[in-house]
């Protein structure tokens, strides 16, 4: 990715770092050219037939959608800020169970260092949702609350098809004002590149 996106090596290894090479990825990319390479980032992580095995031997139940909430909640801090696990009601198999498996992130580092929605949904809830389903065979939900900037992150639940999740229509924070007022930020907008 640095090779890629460029920049000073040592500020890159900074959490200022990280913003500026995140806020870069929207530079010149459509919303779904950001998603592709965000998503692109996270396949690094899983070597080559990680996916398949994961999907066969994690199958979706109270242990495994726990263990993840757990590494989560112990792994992330650095790039989230601060995490509590939580008890909630997911839905599996056609059955509602309660199950420690949600992560709330108190104030999201991301979301208040970006100060951008764009950057939430295009570079972290909508690529991280689909690499959980999709490489690890696990739903993820990421629930951004815009006013206090904090986000809950729920293993075992299903997110919302696209085209009805109410972060669409997300105006911009009132730190990065880009779209007209109560208008959705026009970086969570999939039409054509972002300036």
């Amino acid at each position: 990715m640095d090779e890629e996106l460029g920049g000073d090596r040592e500020r890159n290894n900074t959490f200022q770092g990280f913003l500026d090479r995140a806020e870069s990825i929207t530079r010149g990319r459509s919303v779904e050219e950001q998603r592709r390479f965000v998503a692109k980032v996270l396949g690094g992580l899983v070597q080559p037939g990680m996916g398949v095995l994961l999907r066969r031997h994690l199958p979706l139940n109270k242990l495994v959608a726990e263990s993840m909430a757990l590494v989560a909640s112990t792994c992330f801090g650095g790039l989230v800020g601060h995490t509590q696990r939580q008890q909630v009601k997911v839905s599996s198999k056609g059955k509602t169970h309660e199950w420690k498996s949600a992560v709330q992130i108190e104030k999201c580092r991301f979301l208040e260092g970006s100060g951008c929605v764009g950057m939430c949904v295009s570079l972290c809830k909508m690529p991280t949702q689909t690499f959980f389903l999709e490489t690890v065979g696990l739903p993820l939900t990421l629930e951004p609350n815009f006013e206090d900037l904090s986000c809950t992150m729920t293993f075992g639940k299903v997110p919302l098809p696209e085209h009805l999740d109410p972060v669409h229509q997300q105006p911009c924070l009132h730190m990065n004002k880009l779209s007209p007022s109560g208008a959705p930020c026009p970086r969570i907008q999939p039409k054509e590149a972002v300036q």
